[in-house]
């Protein structure tokens, strides 16, 4: 049976709306609730995949969204162990089993004729689904190639055999679906279903993918300053790197790169602000978020990063906010209480401008100057 065009809008929202709630509630909501959540999701995705829709658009949402079911797969799992109800041991073939089924969803071209002959509303929502994808598999993609670096060569092809068979899948499933009436659902299940695992390869992303991944994937979340000192600290190790590595991230293009202020010493105010200054307030925070990072405990057999979703906040709130603010001006948009706004702007900058009374560090001015003199080499 053929369907009306608005009943593909109902499904998708409905469909986006349960992904949205469920990268909202990782962080946020105890393993119970996600449990349920994705279950749900689960049942959802199942239905969908039954639907008589032939429209292009409509098929490549529908796998984008089974990509990040499986994301939030190993996410659950991750967390259940950060929690203390799973060992990583446990768990952590099964994440991983997860993960490279997310991988097997590329994300959308967005050179595609799906893209190049639709209008401005197809043409925007393609560009959204492709900045998705890039951020799941940048997220998926770093995590993997983390846990791969503990194993032997073979975990992974071994890992892959083994999905194929239906015994490994219904024990996969009774691992991420805990509660008994889930369970005893077994037999309708996106998770269980025929296609579910058909395209798992051994195959993880290189480091060329991953930087093509995280260049669109900050584009999504410009203005989180957590997610991008995340991607970050993927590229610098704080005990081995004198300097970061240039990130490349294009984020502040429209801004001057540097400011007469700078070497002259004038106070020209917030509209002096650079793309130097946002270079130097990134390599200062990231730098801090290292040094943090070394100091916490771990299982040595688990990763030191596990998906950003999980992860603690990797700067304080006000760091947050001055990176917001900093992204605002540079969009020109209005900033409500605009007087104490600009202060918190003139704050920041009087800091990676290293004013008096900044409060940096020799150690981390030193970090910075390196960072800074490695990049023009």
């Amino acid at each position: 049976m053929e369907h009306h065009p608005t009943d593909i809008n109902v499904y998708t929202h409905k469909v986006f709306a349960h992904c949205k709630q469920l990268l909202l509630w990782l962080p946020a909501k105890d393993v119970s609730d996600i449990t349920e959540a994705l279950h749900a999701f689960d049942q959802l995705l199942l239905n969908v995949a039954s639907l008589q829709f032939h429209q292009p658009q409509w098929t490549a949402f529908l796998s984008e969204m089974q990509g990040y079911f499986f994301f939030f797969c190993g996410c659950l799992l991750f967390k259940r162990s950060l929690k203390g109800q799973s060992t990583w041991k446990e768990i952590e073939g099964a994440a991983t089993l997860c993960y490279l089924a997310s991988v097997s969803y590329r994300p959308i071209d967005k050179h595609s004729d799906l893209y190049l002959q639709g209008d401005l509303t197809n043409r925007l929502f393609v560009k959204y689904l492709h900045k998705m994808g890039c951020y799941r598999l940048s997220q998926v993609g770093h995590v993997l190639c983390d846990v791969v670096k503990k194993h032997s060569s073979n975990w992974i092809y071994d890992l892959t055999v083994r999905c194929c068979t239906p015994q490994c899948k219904e024990q996969l499933y009774d691992l991420v679906f805990t509660f008994r009436d889930m369970r005893r659902g077994r037999g309708k299940s996106f998770l269980l279903s025929e296609n579910a695992f058909n395209n798992v390869t051994s195959t993880i992303p290189t480091k060329s993918d991953l930087a093509e991944y995280d260049q669109v994937s900050v584009l999504l979340n410009s203005t989180d300053l957590n997610s991008i000192i995340w991607l970050c600290l993927h590229y610098y190790n704080a005990t081995k790197d004198e300097a970061q590595p240039n990130y490349n991230f294009s984020l502040f293009d429209n801004l001057p790169y540097s400011s007469s202020s700078l070497s002259s010493g004038l106070n020209l105010g917030v509209e002096s602000l650079c793309q130097l200054d946002t270079e130097v307030f990134l390599i200062a925070v990231v730098y801090s978020a290292g040094r943090l990072l070394q100091q916490v405990r771990q299982e040595p057999s688990r990763p030191q990063l596990l998906p950003k979703v999980l992860c603690r906040q990797f700067c304080t709130p006000e760091q947050a906010e001055w990176w917001q603010l900093a992204c605002k001006f540079r969009e020109k948009l209005e900033l409500d209480n605009f007087t104490k706004l600009r202060l918190i702007l003139m704050r920041g900058l009087d800091t990676v401008r290293l004013t008096e009374g900044h409060g940096m560090s020799a150690s981390l001015i030193l970090h910075v100057a390196r960072t800074l003199q490695n990049k023009v080499i």
